[in-house]
This record gives structure tokens, sequence and C-alpha cells, in this order.
């Protein structure tokens, strides 16, 4: 398995990056603290570009850094992907794209609008792409509790579709 990840150096980004390293899983971390600000449009092409040149197979889309940087990523990797069932995207979300819980407005409108897109990018297509939507990280819900519901998105046999996984803690 060969994964890219976006936004991989806090965070929860830290935490699914050095689960899959622990586990010797060749993933490669893309954020603006190694030069990846992926709100711009050439650094989504370079980092489309070397996913394809580095033969990855799954792409987490973590990181929220404004703009529609997730959003225009999916979309590439669509045209990329779709009918390649060898592929797997995993889109990380939010709870804000159900519900608004005093949330920023304009983060939970985004949140909202990539949760549609991953699931238009899902139908009729033979890529898996899965939206995991956590809640706030505290005191309940935990940075590991989103790296293992990715870890089983991945262990389900091909042809099983996980479309969305929304955690919260209680």
């Amino acid at each position: 398995m060969k994964i890219a990840l976006t936004g991989h150096t806090t965070g929860l980004g830290r935490a699914i990056f050095d689960s899959f390293q622990a586990k010797n899983v060749d993933i490669r971390g893309y954020s603006r603290s190694v030069g990846y600000d992926l709100t711009q449009s050439g650094n989504q092409i370079r980092f489309i570009t070397e996913c394809l040149d580095h033969q990855v197979d799954t792409v987490i889309l973590n990181a929220f850094a404004g703009g529609h940087g997730q959003i225009n990523l999916l979309n590439m990797l669509y045209r990329e992907w779709s009918n390649d069932s060898s592929k797997t995207c995993i889109v990380i979300g939010s709870q804000a794209a159900d519900w608004n819980f005093n949330e920023n407005i304009t983060y939970a409108a985004y949140k909202t609008t990539l949760d549609r897109v991953s699931e238009l990018c899902s139908l009729n297509s033979a890529w898996r792409l899965s939206n995991i939507k956590p809640g706030r990280m505290g005191p309940i819900l935990k940075e590991q509790d989103v790296v293992n519901a990715i870890l089983w998105v991945l262990d389900q046999p091909t042809g099983v579709l996980v479309r969305s996984i929304t955690l919260r803690g209680r």
C-alpha cells in the first residue's frame, strides 16, 4: 500500500501519519510546512502528479487550509482514479457538515460542500471513496479513534464501499 496524506504535520494528520509509519506503510506527507500549500493550484497539480508518479493507491485528504483545496484535490483525483477499483480516497470531513455546533459558519459551509462533492464523486465509480466525519477531538473522541476508522475502511474487502462514518464523543 502506498499512501499520500495531506496535512500530516500536526493534530489528526500527525496521528494518522505516525500510525501508518509505525506499521511500515509507505506513506508520504504533504502540507504547507514541507512546501505544499494545497490551496494553490500549482501545488495541487504537483500533488496529483507526484501521486501518479509514485503509484499511490490511497489518498487521505485531511487538511482544511481554507479555500477549496480539499474539494479541488478530490475533483482532480476523481478525474484520474474514478474508474480504477484499486484506488481508495478517504476524505476527512467534519460533523460541522451535518450540524453547526457553534463552529465558524464558513467552515461548516465548506465541509458541507466537501461532503456533497465526495458523495457525488462516489456515485457510479469504481474507486472506493469514504468520508470520515469526526466531531471535536477532546476528552472522549481521540485522534486514535479516527485512525482506527481509517484502518477499518482500508481493511474492507474489494467491492465493499464504506460511504460515510461519523464519529463523535458523547
